[in-house]
């Protein structure tokens, strides 16, 4: 190479079955070697890699489609802006991966490497990858999936969410991946929202801030289905809780000592969607009837007092006066009703940072409403060799 410590190795599809066996004996990248890919199905493509001693350039060209990673890796000796923190604060060895950036046709994409092999000597192997890329040309809306598809807002200040697509729901991303990562986590975003403030982890309050530094950043990981996760600064994901309640539905069912539900009677009340029973010694009733929000009810047969028993009769919902059939006439000692579920109540709730992957903090990144168009697109997996 040109400098110490420097190389540049280039090889292309004619060269492809000695791939593996270019191994540089520089003293700086003893163990190296050029991971050979899997067979690439254009007819032809070119491999350039320029190896210096903080980084590695990897041009990839295949046909028509071109794509570039950039791995810039910890030299303790010769510290620089890219890798001087990781490298000094211990939090990487020497040959280990700070940060990477990759772009295809000139556009920066995300990789979360869901697995990545690693040896000290500084040799990837990039495994069943799947790419993944935002664009941050145009404002987004951050869609809730815990909150039942209402959207983050910066409510005159507070961190809110609500159903609304407005102003207030509008955010930009900006480009926040300089400075120390981990391998495979340094893609990361500021959150700006129509005020110029920045979604913010302040030891773990959620919060919107004039400052656009570390606290700020935000990372995007692959939570699967077309969502991401939004990771702050300290590893927590944003997420929502709901303190909504549903409000209670009431069953009522009244049963009556004569047919056609006449002459002395008595009520049973539930709000129980999974069942409230009642038994009682005295088996002398005809008839029955149930008003309110009522989804079913058992009356027990007095031979054995208990739920599914063969003899026992079951109705649907809320019913007018209803005669009890001959097994039970006379002859009811018990029943069970069943209230219908609650209905799902609006989404009312807080916006926090949480330390678990759940649906609460999954969200969507959409550019247009109507047309539901995702500002995150997720490529097909990827496998090739590194050095």
């Amino acid at each position: 190479g040109d400098e110490e410590g420097s190389y540049f190795v280039s090889i292309d599809s004619a060269d492809r079955q000695h791939a593996g066996l270019i191994r540089p004996e520089h003293q700086e990248h003893q163990g190296r070697r050029l991971a050979d890919g899997r067979q690439l199905g254009a007819t032809s493509w070119n491999f350039d890699v320029d190896v210096t001693f903080e980084k590695i350039n990897i041009e990839l060209e295949i046909g028509a489609a071109k794509m570039q990673v950039v791995v810039n890796y910890c030299h303790k000796l010769t510290p620089t802006l890219t890798n001087w923190g990781a490298c000094q604060t211990g939090r990487a060895g020497a040959g280990d991966i700070v940060k990477m950036e990759g772009y295809a046709s000139g556009k920066q994409i995300i990789f979360p490497w869901p697995t990545v092999s690693m040896e000290m000597g500084g040799l990837l192997v990039y495994d069943n990858t799947a790419a993944m890329g935002v664009d941050s040309s145009k404002q987004v809306f951050l869609r809730s999936v815990g909150a039942r598809g209402q959207h983050l807002q910066d409510n005159t200040g507070n961190v809110k969410m609500g159903p609304s697509t407005g102003l207030w729901e509008k955010f930009d991303l900006i480009d926040a991946s300089g400075g120390i990562g981990q391998l495979g986590t340094d893609m990361r975003f500021w959150i700006k929202s129509y005020r110029n403030q920045y979604l913010q982890d302040n030891n773990n309050n959620v919060k919107w801030s004039g400052s656009k530094a570390g606290w700020e950043k935000i990372r995007l990981l692959d939570a699967g289905g077309g969502q991401v996760y939004l990771q702050s600064h300290r590893g927590k994901y944003l997420a929502t809780q709901e303190t909504s309640k549903a409000g209670l539905l009431t069953c009522k069912v009244t049963i009556y000592r004569s047919a056609n539900c006449r002459d002395g009677s008595k009520s049973f009340e539930t709000t129980s969607s999974s069942g409230q029973e009642w038994k009682f010694d005295d088996d002398n009733w005809e008839s029955a009837k149930a008003e309110g929000d009522c989804f079913q009810t058992e009356f027990y047969d007095e031979d054995e007092q208990e739920s599914n028993y063969e003899d026992n009769q079951w109705e649907e919902g809320n019913f007018g006066c209803i005669n009890f059939k001959s097994d039970l006439d006379d002859d009811m000692a018990g029943l069970k009703i069943w209230a219908k579920g609650p209905p799902e109540p609006q989404w009312e709730g807080n916006v926090i940072w949480s330390s678990t992957k759940t649906d609460a903090a999954k969200w969507q990144i959409l550019q247009n409403i109507p047309e539901q168009s995702s500002a995150v697109s997720f490529g097909d997996p990827l496998l090739y060799g590194g050095l």
